[in-house]
């Protein structure tokens, strides 16, 4: 995720490198307040990141669809970093082995 300033209409800068959504906490409540929080983890440093929503509509749909989408990043990062590793097989002796190249 990047996250922009927008401080011209249609002129947007980034404000940092990218955020990985497996390194994001979601943090809101259901008030009436627009305001929502990203926890930013990395290494030993926390960083919170403070965002505003322009109607409680749009809040509730930003906090739904980022919810899901650090939900279903963590769940890919655990499969890949806890996968049993493929196992190699050895070739069967009693089977001819071919081991020409380019004839």
């Amino acid at each position: 995720m990047l996250v922009t300033r927008e401080d011209e209409l249609g002129q947007c800068n980034v404000l940092q490198n990218p955020l990985y959504l497996r390194q994001l906490q979601l943090q809101y409540d259901h008030s009436e307040d627009l305001r929502f929080y990203l926890m930013h983890t990395i290494e030993k440093c926390d960083c919170l990141l403070s965002l505003e929503a322009n109607s409680l509509e749009q809040k509730a749909r930003v906090c739904q669809c980022l919810s899901e989408n650090i939900k279903k990043q963590l769940q890919l990062h655990r499969r890949r970093t806890f996968c049993p590793p493929q196992q190699m097989f050895e070739p069967k002796q009693d089977e001819p082995r071919d081991l020409r190249f380019g004839e």
